[in-house]
């Protein structure tokens, strides 16, 4: 072989190496495109769990207020989750305890009226820190309302005004 055939051989070869990098890549890009709306939903479904989970511990708290007759605050103890499969007779283990002040119409509100009051509420009604579900909290005064934001814009807000619970899903692309 001629060294110019050779030449033309090496360069054949990189080119068919080539187009099979870019045949790989436009899979790998259309895999990804394909899959993320799905793990997006996976996402939103999480957080609209802890959504429902909120909207029933503000329905329990709310039910206790009247039980008990409307005090102005509450004591919400957390059990350990292990303890769930135990006896009915027996003891729960209570890991956490905390005292919830409510509004005069039995709602919880914040101790302070900032993204701290925010968090803190968050704590004592869910029983969990909301960092462990990458949340970020924030306070909007003029709304008067807590806002708990996902990463990827699912966004839970509690209605201090108007004592409502609303969850505005991250829309798939």
């Amino acid at each position: 072989m001629t060294p110019q055939q050779k030449a033309d051989a090496n360069v054949s070869l990189e080119l068919v190496k080539m187009a099979a990098i870019c045949v790989v890549l436009v899979v790998i890009g259309y895999a990804a495109a394909y899959i993320e709306p799905d793990i997006e939903q996976v996402d939103n479904q999480a957080y609209k769990q802890e959504y429902l989970r909120l909207q029933h511990v503000l329905g329990a708290v709310h039910n206790q207020w009247i039980i008990r007759g409307k005090p102005r605050y509450i004591n919400l103890n957390w059990q350990d989750v292990s303890q769930l499969t135990q006896p009915l007779n027996s003891n729960p283990k209570i890991v956490a305890s905390t005292k919830v002040k409510l509004s005069v119409s039995g709602f919880p509100v914040l101790n302070t009226q900032d993204t701290q009051g925010c968090e803190i509420l968050w704590q004592q009604l869910m029983g969990a820190s909301r960092s462990k579900l990458h949340l970020v909290s924030r306070y909007k005064e003029s709304q008067q309302q807590c806002e708990f934001k996902a990463f990827d814009s699912a966004v839970i807000i509690y209605s201090l005004a108007s004592e409502t619970l609303s969850f505005t899903e991250a829309k798939a692309i």
